[in-house]
């Protein structure tokens, strides 16, 4: 096999193909507000954020295995379009049913993109520098939620509708869509290196007792629950911070988000040196703070000072999380377990806006604030039993 370089022409651009798409998910940060601005309730207002990962979760369940390098730039570019026919389309839906519809094929146009940036980007990357390579990579991912909601805040006083820069933002991804038409016939080259990573199915009998081992069962837990946290704060924060009378909240994206790449650019020694079920508890643990000190109530200085915790919570808990599913996966289920993983970050995204909406109707966001350490307090358990029971696969450790 030839060897790669890691910074090619190919790992760029599909790192800024993945930027682009989720700078179309990280611009609606105040997509709750917007809808209740437009006379939805808050249950419904859940529904309608909850539909876009919803349907994501159901495609990487039913679909993504026939994503395949051979026709992974083909459904990255209908996958960018149909981002972009939906971004545009806010600009004139103001109702349940066309928003709905809408976030149902926003779902399958991220499905589509980020599907096939993953099917590809395995596929260019150096073998011998994966562990870099998926670093940096999530980096790409992390950026436009850093970014993203400082620009909106910058130019919310520009647009008297926020669906204005839903559109703007989306017509990005046109000419990104040409630009990866263009790179297709460069990009699914790979042929060889498409051979050496189809690997051999795993007998269907030896995935339930995959899923029901409890390291497997366990992990996946708790990545749900880092995403729930993830996608509710996300969505809410803006709400909170208005309640609060707080100016320009998106910010606090800025300085999370900020934190959160540093983390990922430059822990990796941290990740090598310590346990990794330590690394997650004490994640959990700051994010909890966090969340405590929100459900009591801040505001001015302190409210961005929170960010700082919520970075490193937040910036501590995944890569060991990953690590740990890799090295508690049996061989044949790395690359399942690794969709699974993808799976339960999409259903805690899904749950996430869903459960919190509930919280925040039922009783405002002190009972939001609480509903999440709850579910802090159950993951740190399951942590900790892992760590107690701790059966890793043989030769791993």
């Amino acid at each position: 096999m030839t060897s790669r370089p890691l910074f090619g022409r190919d790992f760029l651009v599909l790192c800024t193909i993945t930027f682009l798409a989720l700078c179309n998910t990280a611009v609606f940060f105040n997509f709750f507000p917007y809808l209740l601005s437009l006379g939805f309730s808050t249950q419904e207002t859940g529904m309608l954020i909850g539909l876009y990962p919803l349907t994501s979760m159901v495609m990487y369940a039913g679909v993504s295995r026939f994503i395949t390098p051979t026709n992974a730039c083909v459904t990255m570019v209908i996958g960018l379009l149909i981002t972009a026919c939906c971004g545009i389309a806010y600009q004139f839906s103001t109702s349940i049913l066309p928003l709905a519809l809408i976030r149902i094929a926003s779902g399958l146009g991220l499905f589509f993109t980020m599907a096939s940036c993953m099917t590809l980007f395995v596929v260019v990357i150096p073998p011998l520098q994966a562990g870099l390579a998926f670093s940096l990579y999530s980096v790409a991912m992390l950026l436009p939620y850093s970014i993203m909601p400082a620009i909106t805040e910058l130019t919310q006083s520009w647009f008297t509708n926020p669906a204005t820069m839903y559109m703007l933002t989306a017509l990005l991804l046109v000419p990104t869509a040409l630009f990866a038409a263009v790179q297709k016939a460069k990009i699914c080259s790979h042929k060889s290196a498409d051979k050496e990573t189809a690997g051999e199915s795993p007998v269907n009998s030896g995935y339930r007792h995959n899923l029901l081992r409890g390291q497997v069962a366990g992990i996946l837990f708790i990545n749900a629950s880092y995403f729930f946290l993830f996608s509710s704060l996300f969505y809410f924060l803006k709400g909170y911070g208005m309640e609060q009378g707080i100016d320009n909240p998106g910010y606090f994206f800025t300085i999370q988000m900020g934190i959160m790449v540093t983390m990922r650019l430059f822990g990796r020694r941290v990740f090598d040196l310590y346990s990794k079920e330590h690394l997650i508890l004490s994640a959990l643990i700051i994010t909890g703070i966090g969340y405590g000190i929100l459900a009591v109530g801040v505001s001015g200085s302190l409210f961005f000072a929170i960010a700082v915790l919520f970075g490193i919570g937040m910036g501590l808990c995944i890569p060991p999380l990953n690590a740990l599913m890799y090295l508690n996966s049996e061989p044949q289920f790395q690359g399942y377990n690794a969709n699974m993983m993808m799976l339960a970050m999409h259903f805690g995204s899904f749950v996430g806006p869903f459960g919190g909406s509930w919280l925040i109707a039922t009783g405002g966001y002190p009972a939001y604030c609480m509903g999440t350490i709850g579910l802090i307090l159950v993951a740190s358990l399951v942590i900790l039993s892992l760590m107690k029971w701790k059966q890793p696969v043989a030769g791993k450790y």
